[in-house]
């Protein structure tokens, strides 16, 4: 049996594609991109390229009209995320507004709510949004809490 002290790591590179990141954005915004890896666009404005970009139109006029979109590859994404109205990240950040909502209606209303109501209520709304295999794990249910939980403490403590 041969030891060994010597270990090979892994720098992490990876050739796979990232989905889109929705933030806000504003076409305004002349930030530079170049230091980060990853460019996030919202999903308006992809919409707004892939209205841009019928068929006819060569990719560099899109460029020149959106200089974010580097890549014919991301022209195909936005394609796909829009007629999917939106990616995977976007359709559980309007999942968690919708819960958030009815949780706050449900309080406002001073009804009690339990982890099945607000497992319900995602798992419900998953389905309208099309997410697939969403599961409303007990992680999901803890990092939700704990989400919100800290948003709610903090809007209380700071009313004025």
């Amino acid at each position: 049996m041969k030891e060994s002290d010597s270990y090979e790591i892994d720098d992490g590179t990876t050739l796979e594609l990232v989905d889109n990141i929705d933030i806000d954005f504003t076409p305004d915004d002349n930030s530079s991109d170049s230091g980060s890896k990853f460019t996030a666009f919202t999903l308006d404005y992809m919409r707004k390229v892939v209205d841009f970009a019928r068929p006819g139109i060569v990719f560099t006029t899109v460029q020149r009209e959106f200089p974010r979109v580097k890549y014919p590859m991301q022209l195909a994404r936005f394609r796909e995320h829009v007629e999917n109205d939106g990616n995977r990240r976007q359709k559980l950040s309007r999942l968690e507004l919708s819960v958030l909502e009815k949780f706050k209606q449900a309080r406002d209303t001073n009804l009690p709510v339990h982890d099945t109501d607000i497992r319900r209520w995602s798992l419900t709304q998953a389905a309208v949004e099309g997410i697939d295999n969403f599961l409303a794990s007990d992680k999901w249910l803890s990092n939700f809490k704990r989400r919100n939980w800290l948003q709610e403490s903090h809007e209380i403590c700071c009313k004025t």
